[in-house]
């Protein structure tokens, strides 16, 4: 037989841990830029500004087909993460020399991105991004419009930013199959 009571007992006595939790939880991701950095509105615009600056001249490189360009935003020497789909690289020359033997674009088009960042510090920024992306390879191929996203996380080094980590998810990219006209 199941006792009944000691049910009644352990529940509510989780229900305000949870709520305790959940409003905790709400509590520290309600706050602000400016309650978590200690910066003025004015310093956070100008770090949003340099760094989305940045950030939307990787996507002018990354849809003109331009690798090495693309590849100068980041920090060549830090340790950071660099993920791509499935693929957790070892380092970030890993990533380059993968990038560098399968890069076979020719333009994208990522028409307008729903792109967030967050202020975390003078120093780190993050930034995350998604859009639908239409992409011609070198070899004229045409692909079907696929979601892309990616979370970036930028540093300040030397006064410049670089992307120091690099989460990217693209789906596979599938041709466009072109009409064969009847009769033919």
């Amino acid at each position: 037989m199941e006792n009944k009571l000691s049910h009644r007992i352990h529940v509510p006595i989780y229900r305000p841990i949870l709520v305790l939790g959940f409003s905790m939880l709400l509590l520290c991701c309600s706050q602000t830029e400016e309650d978590i950095t200690n910066l003025t509105t004015g310093e956070l615009n100008e770090i949003r500004s340099a760094v989305i600056n940045r950030f939307n001249a990787m996507i002018k490189y990354a849809e003109a087909g331009e690798l090495e360009n693309i590849l100068s935003h980041f920090d060549a020497s830090g340790n950071g993460s660099h993920i791509d789909g499935g693929t957790r690289y070892a380092t970030f020359q890993d990533m380059v020399d993968s990038f560098r033997a399968n890069w076979k674009i020719k333009n994208q088009d990522y028409g307008i991105p729903d792109t967030k960042m967050f202020v975390l510090s003078p120093i780190f920024v993050t930034v995350t991004s998604t859009s639908i992306i239409n992409t011609t390879s070198r070899e004229g191929i045409v692909y079907k419009p696929r979601p892309w996203s990616v979370t970036t996380l930028w540093m300040l080094k030397d006064g410049e930013w670089k992307i120091h980590s690099f989460h990217q998810f693209t789906a596979d990219p599938v041709p466009v199959e072109e009409k064969k006209e009847e009769g033919k």
